[in-house]
C-alpha cells in the first residue's frame, strides 16, 4: 500500500537504520540475535528495528500474498495502532524531527526580523496599517522562540532517552584471534 511505503521510507530517511520495506513482523531470528534483543533493557521495544539494529546478516524470503481467505484485517490503516507503529519507528532511532523543530524556529524568528524591516519601511513610507505590524511580528517572533526552546529541550531528552535505553554502542559478532598458534 502506498501509506505504508511512504512510512517506510519516512523512518528510513530520517533515522540511523534502514529498515527492509514490506517485511512485517514475522521473521525467523537465531538463537543469537534473539539473545542479543532480550539483552537490551529497552521498556518498550520497537522490535522491526531492533531486528535490523543488532546488525546480523539477514536473508529474505519472497512470495505472493493470497488474497485473505476469511475476516477482516484487525490493523485498519488509519486506526491508531499504524499511526503508533509509524511514531515509533520514528522516534526509536532518531532524533531528526527534534533538530528540525529547532530549525523551524530559527526560520520563524528570521522570518520576524524580516516582518519588522518590513514595518519600519512601510512605517516611514507611510503605507502602513495601525497596529497589524506589532501583532505579526510579535506571533511569528515567540511562535519561533517556542519552536526553538521546544527543539532544544527535546534534544536533552532525547539524549536522556538513549541513555536510559541502554543501547551498547556496538554489537561484537565474532572474535578473531590476533594470531593462530601453531
Amino acid at each position: 500500500m502506498w501509506v505504508t511505503k511512504k512510512a517506510y521510507q519516512s523512518i528510513n530517511y530520517f533515522s540511523d537504520i534502514q529498515l527492509p520495506e514490506n517485511t512485517g513482523d514475522f521473521k525467523l531470528l537465531s538463537k543469537k540475535v534473539v539473545q542479543k534483543i532480550l539483552d537490551l533493557p529497552e521498556y518498550d521495544p520497537y522490535m522491526r528495528g531492533l531486528s535490523v539494529w543488532v546488525g546480523y546478516n539477514q536473508a529474505f524470503v519472497f512470495y505472493r500474498r493470497a488474497a485473505r481467505f476469511k475476516g477482516k484485517s484487525k490493523f485498519p490503516l488509519w486506526s491508531k495502532a499504524p499511526v503508533r507503529e509509524f511514531l515509533r519507528g520514528l522516534t526509536a532511532f532518531s532524533a531528526v524531527p527534534l533538530y528540525i523543530s529547532f530549525f523551524l524556529g530559527i526560520i520563524t524568528n528570521l522570518f520576524a526580523v524580516g516582518l519588522i524591516f518590513y514595518a519600519v519601511i512601510s512605517k516611514i513610507l507611510g503605507i502602513s496599517a495601525a497596529g497589524t505590524s506589532g501583532i505579526l511580528i510579535a506571533i511569528a517572533f515567540f511562535s519561533g522562540i517556542i519552536l526553538m526552546t521546544n527543539g532544544i529541550m527535546g534534544l536533552y531528552l532525547a539524549k536522556i532517552y538513549d541513555e536510559v535505553k541502554k543501547r551498547p554502542q556496538y554489537i561484537v559478532k565474532d572474535i578473531i584471534p590476533y594470531y593462530q598458534k601453531k
